[in-house]
């Protein structure tokens, strides 16, 4: 007999709306063989462009683990990193592109002299803190990796800077064709823009100044949001029952007051490495779609506000189908989850063959 049964437990146009048909129209457009190319835009250009946006995006990578390998000096007292390197911003791989490999045209970007500035100033920080690690003055260097201190500060303004240069180049034609040449077939990049569409529509009847409210959880050191009419509860996780014949992401069920809920871990569908359990690991339950389950998080570091004209769309970078999990990304790096789009894929459906 075959089975199937969901993980969870059952229970005028937009803005968004307009971007994405727009968008989907000129997707369209390509596939049909009419590329929505500028006709002043050479090819030497775009490829410009593509190559200044990978060279964003591995930045913003490489400097989100500075505060990871910041904390490991403060915890150990120990670095391979000296200060006076750390200091030094023309030694990591994008500051030697700041200032060796950079072409004229990448250096007339508007953002490309705020971006080398804060570039500098992040790794004065960077240096300050690795030197008062080093010197065994582990309180002040703890409170200056902080919130709100001047390297959360710089590195929010380098990031912001960085996402904003980078959405430049999102926008442009080059990016359009980059999306269109990775394969995406228009069926699933309209569901990707429609469940966008939808996100944003549900705070886009918005004016200049408005927030989301977000709980905050951490998996791997990476901050992830989730939008607070989401969330039922948080639970510290207890004991969890395996569930045979599901797959490797559902860690099994809990029981809380009576009520089953599964719990899973989207660590794999991130591309998040697995970590073990610690008495910090909570299960955040969540409803929508119809369902409640839990999602294991490693810590939940409580509530957030974020202004909505800080979130911007994920990195192309990405997969296509984690992008579709992903609302936008804030400016200090925090990524929000779609959670209509998360529960609603195929994934979180058991089916199972039984003799």
């Amino acid at each position: 007999m075959k089975t199937n049964g969901n993980l969870g437990k059952s229970n005028g146009h937009s803005l968004g709306e307009t971007l994405s048909q727009a968008t989907l129209a000129r997707a369209q457009s390509k596939s049909n063989g009419h590329a929505a190319t500028d006709a002043h835009t050479t090819k030497a250009e775009m490829d410009e462009k593509a190559q200044t946006r990978q060279e964003i995006g591995k930045a913003l990578e490489a400097h989100r683990r500075w505060k990871e390998r910041l904390q490991k000096a403060v915890d150990t007292g120990a670095s391979d990193l000296q200060p006076s390197v750390a200091r030094l911003d023309n030694q990591c791989e994008f500051g030697k592109w700041l200032h060796y490999q950079s072409t004229e045209e990448q250096q007339s970007s508007k953002h490309f002299a705020r971006t080398k500035e804060l570039h500098a100033a992040f790794h004065q920080e960077a240096g300050h803190i690795l030197e008062l690690a080093l010197k065994g003055r582990k309180s002040e260097a703890h409170a200056a990796l902080g919130i709100g201190k001047k390297y959360a500060e710089t590195a929010s303004a380098l990031f912001g800077e960085l996402m904003g240069w980078y959405q430049e180049l999102h926008n442009s034609v080059a990016d359009s064709r980059s999306t269109a040449d990775k394969g995406v077939s228009l069926e699933k990049l309209e569901r990707i823009l429609n469940e966008r569409a939808k996100a944003l529509t549900r705070v886009n009847d918005q004016q200049t100044g408005a927030t989301t409210q977000l709980v905050v959880f951490v998996l791997a050191n990476e901050r992830y949001g989730i939008p607070i009419e989401y969330i039922a509860e948080v639970q510290p996780l207890r004991d969890v029952t395996p569930v045979p014949c599901t797959p490797n992401f559902v860690v099994g069920v809990i029981n809380i007051r009576g009520s089953i809920y599964s719990v899973i871990d989207i660590r794999s569908m991130f591309g998040v490495p697995p970590a073990e359990r610690t008495e910090a690991t909570k299960v955040i339950l969540v409803k929508g779609t119809g369902m409640e389950l839990g999602i294991l998080a490693d810590d939940v570091q409580g509530a957030a506000s974020v202004l909505l004209s800080e979130i911007k769309p994920a990195l192309t970078s990405h997969a296509a189908a984690k992008e579709e999990y992903i609302q936008g990304v804030t400016q200090d790096m925090m990524t929000i989850l779609n959670l209509d789009a998360l529960m609603r894929d195929d994934r979180i459906i058991v089916r199972e063959e039984v003799a």
